[in-house]
């Protein structure tokens, strides 16, 4: 039966890993396109969900940890394994049983806003800079942390004077000025989760910040995409 079992958890990983590989080729193909194919393919495959890039809207307090599936984010895809256990497989990039406060900067902007601390921002800041995935907000050096702190501060000031508004809807004000800071459609860049077989909501990605703000202000709803689901979910 050990054996057995063991067999079945390493045809998931497999499978996982395959579906991992298919979603992070597709950054191969127009963007346009590869978000075409995602939909054509949760509409017609079974274990998809259909419809995979609607927004929902959910209490940004009920996002408490970081999904162990994502990146890439799987979207529309119903996933089984142990990504969301605190058992997590080698595949997982994140432990989701660690608070989200370990990974999006919630304390450390509460921090400066209230207290203008900004040592938390900076190794936040620093982190990403020196990191070779990451994409931090079109800088390049620490040097442009000032520049960064400023974009934060003028984030939660909009946030707080005009509520908390989709990626779409900020880039339709033209009193707005804002950019879009991620390699995607702005339908898509909103704060993104899975959903764990017990309906838990772990963080997939996008809208670290914004995600951050909305727990500070105590934001009601917030506009979220959901990637993966659990099958058993």
């Amino acid at each position: 039966m050990a054996i057995k079992n063991t067999l079945y958890l390493k045809s998931v990983d497999i499978k996982i890993n395959l579906i991992r590989f298919f979603y992070r080729e597709r950054s191969l193909i127009n963007k346009k396109k590869k978000f075409s194919i995602v939909e054509t393919i949760s509409n017609l495959y079974h274990q998809h969900q259909k419809k995979p890039f609607q927004k929902k809207y959910l209490n940004p307090n009920q996002i408490k940890y970081r999904s162990g599936l994502s990146p890439p984010r799987l979207y529309g895809a119903k996933v089984g394994g142990e990504w969301d256990q605190d058992k997590v497989p080698k595949y997982c990039a994140y432990n989701p049983t660690r608070p989200i406060e370990k990974f999006i900067p919630v304390n450390e902007i509460r921090d400066y806003i209230e207290d203008g601390e900004s040592e938390g921002l900076l190794s936040y800041f620093k982190e990403h800079i020196e990191s070779d995935d990451s994409r931090p907000w079109g800088y390049t050096s620490i040097d442009d942390f000032e520049d960064r702190l400023k974009d934060i501060e003028k984030l939660y000031n909009s946030i707080k004077e005009n509520g908390y508004l989709t990626q779409k809807e900020i880039m339709d004000r033209e009193d707005l000025e804002v950019s879009n800071n991620e390699p995607v459609p702005p339908e898509l860049n909103e704060v993104t989760v899975d959903i764990g077989r017990d309906g838990k909501l772990l963080y997939a990605g996008f809208g670290a910040h914004r995600l951050s703000i909305a727990k500070i202000l105590d934001i009601e709803e917030i506009p979220v995409i959901v990637a993966a689901r659990h099958k058993e979910a």
